[in-house]
């Protein structure tokens, strides 16, 4: 069959006069179309969105699949909307592309980001994809507190517990512990305030 008519190009690979039009054969150059892989980026292995608590740790995933006719090799840069990930934080304002960088993990991640996982061919740099994932961070309440009500009956003391209302959350858990090791669970639901019956003894909790 005819191959492609390269002006620039007048011989093979193996130093012969290439005709006019060429014939497609075991030494003729051919054009390889370069296709980057279709990434799904993902926190916590999660797609789309997650949500998590100030101060975690989050595993970014790119998740490639595909990817095809790339003669270097494949690249990955990530993105928080402001800086690059360098290694070891979001703080490269020019971009930072490494092989190893399809798995990272971001400590301590206190605010909501929308993360970009991006791929590209190193010696095709217009060879890329990129994909998103929203990290929503939750912070704690900023304010608890817990008084010791007079007994109603002279008997029984109540502890009653109230906290900040916190945004974009399902509902609360409320814990204690004698040792700081074991943790129980007081209370779980959506009410910001919970009165604990202590008994007839107002240290314990």
């Amino acid at each position: 069959g005819q191959g492609l008519n390269i002006p620039a190009i007048t011989g093979d690979i193996d130093g012969d006069l290439r005709p006019v039009p060429p014939t497609i054969g075991a030494d003729e150059p051919t054009l390889v179309s370069c296709d980057a892989p279709i990434l799904t980026a993902k926190a916590n292995n999660v797609a789309i969105s997650i949500t998590g608590c100030s101060g975690s740790t989050i595993a970014l995933t790119a998740n490639p699949t595909g990817g095809s006719g790339c003669s270097g090799t494949w690249e990955y840069a990530w993105f928080d909307g402001t800086n690059y990930w360098n290694g070891t934080g979001f703080i490269s304002v020019a971009e930072v592309w490494n092989t190893s960088y399809d798995n990272i993990n971001v400590i301590n991640v206190t605010v909501s980001t929308t993360y970009t996982a991006k791929v590209r061919c190193s010696d095709e740099t217009s060879c890329n994809s990129e994909s998103n994932v929203i990290v929503t961070i939750i912070s704690a309440p900023a304010n608890i507190t817990a008084a010791i009500g007079d007994p109603a009956n002279g008997l029984e003391h109540y502890i009653d517990i109230s906290w900040d209302t916190v945004t974009g959350i399902d509902g609360y858990e409320l814990q204690y512990s004698t040792d700081s090791l074991t943790w129980n669970t007081l209370y779980s639901g959506t009410l910001t305030s919970y009165a604990h019956n202590c008994g007839d003894n107002p240290n314990r909790v």
